[in-house]
This record gives structure tokens, C-alpha cells and sequence, in this order.
């Protein structure tokens, strides 16, 4: 898998790259699976941005070696800014679900190897397919990538979240490098993955 990061943000009004990717390549159901990335309260002011990138990098390394990942088939990822949380990374992966049946039961696994052995218990994480009751259009879970209104909800909903502009984090890494006397270098903080 090569991953194709991207320094500007996709517009969503069509389907994003990876989910017509995904379909050319036979794939017809997907599960979807959202987890949010983050650092613990008494860690969060201490994480500068590099840091909580290679983190997010050792991640996605890792996941060759890892069972965890074994029938992932792509992903998409955000780092964001807010005064609330600090550095997270909002995180769509995508597995092949003629095989993978539990979105909970993955998503609370990744979250438990990104806190322990990622973080080193300095992380915390959100799994969203633990309450996908609460979505008006819900675009995680087990998709048909047949179903106009599946794919719909997926695309406006989920991934248009993802891939929405923020100036927040733009500002953020200005004022870090600041602090160090350093310029601002130009760094992603959006990325999917491009299997094929």
C-alpha cells in the first residue's frame, strides 16, 4: 500500500479517490470504522505537533506487522487543531467486510494499541462506531458501496468531516515553530491511503 498524503484538502462533491479506488477493485461492502486520536489531558499541552506526527506515523508503520490491520484495505486520516484538545487525528479506516464482521471490536482494538503501545499510555482514543445510533447520516459501519444512500452518507457525512478546511492547525504549528524561532515548515496533515 502506498500512501498518498496531500498537502490541500479534497473537495467532496464527488466520491472521494479511495472509495472509487476501492470499487474499481471489485470491492462491494466496506466496513467502515471512525476513531478519534488524541493525547490524554496532562499530556496534550507537552505534545508539540512533531511529535504527535510520528506517533500518528509509527502507527500506520506498524500496521504492516500488525494482525490488527490485516484486512484493512485503506484509510483515510486528519490531524486537527483545537485550545480544547490540542493535536488529534481523526482516522476512517476501511476493511474488507466479507471478512472483517466486528466495527466496534476493531475500532477498540486500534484505540487500545494506539494508548499502549503508541503512547505509551499518554494517548486516549474515541470510537465511533461504539455509538453509531447517534448519527442522523450514518457513514460508518458496514457499507454497501452499491447503496446510493450508504455511499451518500460516506462521502458527505464522514469524509467531508475529514477532509473539511482548518486554519486552526495552520495557526497552531505557526505559533509553535514561532516559539522555537523556526519557520513554520510546510508538513501534512491529510493523507489517504492508494492501494492500487
Amino acid at each position: 500500500m502506498l500512501n498518498q498524503d496531500l498537502l490541500i484538502n479534497q473537495s467532496t462533491t464527488n466520491q472521494h479517490p479511495l472509495i472509487e479506488s476501492l470499487k474499481q477493485n471489485s470491492y462491494k461492502r466496506v466496513l467502515a470504522i471512525r476513531i478519534d486520536l488524541g493525547m490524554r489531558e496532562e499530556h496534550q499541552l507537552s505534545c508539540s505537533f512533531i511529535e504527535f506526527h510520528e506517533y500518528k506515523n509509527r502507527l500506520w508503520n506498524n500496521r504492516r506487522h500488525n494482525k490488527i490491520f490485516q484486512h484493512c484495505i485503506g484509510w483515510i486520516w486528519k490531524i486537527e487543531y483545537t485550545q480544547k484538545c490540542n493535536y488529534h487525528c481523526h482516522c476512517l479506516l476501511f476493511y474488507d467486510a466479507d471478512i472483517v464482521r466486528s466495527d466496534i471490536y476493531y475500532g477498540n482494538k486500534i484505540g487500545r494499541y494506539w494508548v499502549k503501545n503508541i503512547t505509551e499510555e499518554k494517548g486516549t482514543y474515541h470510537n465511533c462506531n461504539r455509538h453509531k445510533e447517534r448519527y442522523k447520516h450514518l457513514g460508518i459501519g458496514k457499507i454497501n458501496l452499491n447503496n446510493a444512500e450508504g455511499l451518500d452518507n460516506l462521502n458527505n457525512s464522514v469524509i467531508s468531516y475529514l477532509t473539511k478546511e482548518d486554519t486552526e492547525i495552520r495557526n497552531a504549528l505557526t505559533k509553535e515553530f514561532d516559539a522555537l524561532n523556526l519557520t513554520a515548515p510546510r508538513v501534512r496533515t491529510y493523507g489517504y491511503s492508494n492501494n492500487y
